[in-house]
């Protein structure tokens, strides 16, 4: 019998946008994300999470140029997951969010699936690298690292959303992070 490791499910894929691509995304998040973004489900989210946010509608054309943008990449690199488990269901994006943490911005440890909120896969995309800290790391159930990623420029991690993925983002120490989170259903 073959050990199959918890970190075998997460994939990680560099280059996903032109550079210009990934500055103009940041400059919209400037624009956009204002305010802190709240945990679903939690009243308590302030100390579980500090970014600031916005949720990437469907409503103006801005949004909509960016969305689809975002969500066609998403489709696009999603095809390597699908090859890596061929068993995971057709799914679609059910949200996309711009995040920014600057200094002191940070995420604990948490999982992304909920019976509110169900989701099959998450994917972050880490927009820079300019920055110190803001490493997402994975955990085993004793809360132990398992794995950190690094933020690389241009990046994506899809990785399973339940509960054997409990994951972080360690506070930002120095500059702001500018990453994009979404998930599939």
């Amino acid at each position: 019998m073959s050990d199959i490791l918890l970190t075998d499910g997460i994939v990680k894929i560099k280059n996903m946008f032109d550079p210009n691509v990934s500055k103009l995304i940041q400059k919209y998040t400037d624009k956009k994300a204002k305010e802190q973004m709240e945990t679903v489900g939690r009243k308590d989210f302030l100390s579980q999470r500090n970014v600031l946010g916005y949720h990437l509608g469907r409503s103006t054309p801005s949004d909509i140029w960016i969305y689809n943008l975002i969500r066609n990449e998403i489709t696009r690199l999603y095809l390597y997951y699908k090859a890596k488990f061929p068993l995971s269901t057709n799914i679609q994006i059910n949200q996309i969010d711009l995040l920014k943490y600057k200094k002191g911005g940070f995420y604990k440890h948490h999982t992304d699936d909920s019976s509110t909120t169900p989701r099959k896969v998450s994917i972050i995309i880490n927009l820079n690298d300019d920055f110190e800290g803001g490493e997402l790391n994975f955990y085993d159930q004793k809360q132990n690292v398992i794995e950190q990623v690094k933020p690389f420029k241009n990046s994506i991690t899809f990785f399973p959303s339940t509960y054997l993925y409990p994951h972080s983002v360690e506070p930002v120490k120095k500059g702001v992070r500018y990453s994009i989170v979404s998930w599939l259903n």
